[in-house]
This record gives C-alpha cells, structure tokens and sequence, in this order.
C-alpha cells in the first residue's frame, strides 16, 4: 500500500512535502460516566469520542494555506486521515447495510476500506458498495450476514470533520525549511 497524501481541508501534502520527518497523533477525547447498580454491578455509558490531532512536521516547501484555514473563523473542514483505523460493527436481525462512526477515504482506490465477514476472512470488493453521508460511512453487502454471526470488521482511513485551531511553524532562512505543527480538533 502506498504512503496516502494528507489531505486538510483544501490543503493537500504529499508525503515528499512533509518528510523527512512528520508526526501524526489522535488522542480521543472521551466522555464517559460511570454508575453503580444496587446490587454493585458497574455500568459504563461512553457519551461520545471525539478526537485532537497533533500534526507535525518538517515541510519542503512552505504551506501557507495551513495559515488560512486556521485564521478562517467557524469553518469546519475535513481531515484525510493517514493512519487507518478498525471497528467491529454489529448489526441487529437481518441486514446488509453497516455504518461506520465517521466518513471513509473513499478518493484513492489504493485507501479503500477492507472489510471482513467472517472476521478473518476478507470480503472482495465486488460484494461491498462504499458510501458516505453527512458525518458517517455506509458499508453495504450484497449478501446479508448470518445471524447471530453478523459481526463485521471494518479496516478505513477515516476523515475526521472539524475546525484547524492551531497552526505553528518555525522558517529557517538559510536552509529554506519549514518546521510546522497543527492541532486539528474533531467537532
């Protein structure tokens, strides 16, 4: 699998711009609570998780429309991500259609979502149909999984929607480099 371009709002990196060296951490933000029934069973409720993206690195070229899009006020934008990410989804009866928690790079053929049924056993791309909505991806079979088995694991790179709060850079004159970090916030 190639390297994918990280791709921010109207911004799009290929990895030549952002080597030889770049980070890309998600740390979720999550909110859960915690209860105890009277008989002393614990419950967890996860509310929500939301993600902050550090983005880093050292530019061979300068960027400025990361400036521009962080100093462009409200406007959410979408992050390709480039690290992939993995879910079991579960459906309930008979069904074909599954839903991702967020949208699915779906603009590089070489980026599309694998998925397994049985986990463990990849299902070829001509039985699967990719599609994305407002905020989350649709995964839809040709067949219907068996039920009581009709777990389904979903590998994608996800795009992640949300505002560009911080975008930093340090220019060094006499090598004409750019070091830049960026924090993305999911909304």
């Amino acid at each position: 699998m190639s390297i994918p371009a990280l791709i921010i709002g109207d911004v799009t990196l290929q990895p030549t711009q952002r080597l030889p060296t770049s980070a890309f951490t998600a740390t979720p933000q999550r909110s859960r609570s915690f209860v105890r029934a009277e008989d002393g069973t614990g419950y967890v409720f996860d509310k929500y998780e939301k993600y902050d993206i550090t983005i880093s690195g050292l530019a061979l070229d300068t960027i400025p429309g990361l400036r521009r899009l962080a100093q462009t006020p409200f406007q959410t934008i979408d992050l390709y991500s480039i690290v992939d990410r993995e879910e079991i989804l579960s459906a309930t009866g008979t069904t074909s259609t599954f839903f991702s928690s967020r949208k699915m790079r779906l603009d590089d053929g070489n980026l599309n979502p694998v998925v397994e049924y049985p986990i463990g056993t990849a299902v070829t791309n001509s039985f699967i149909t990719f599609v994305n909505t407002n905020s989350i991806g649709q995964i839809s079979l040709s067949f219907n999984p068996l039920a009581g088995t009709n777990n389904v694991l979903i590998r994608y790179y996800p795009v992640h929607i949300g505002v560009l709060t911080e975008v930093t850079s340090d220019y060094t004159w006499n090598e004409d480099e750019e070091n830049w970090n960026a924090l993305f916030q999911e909304i």
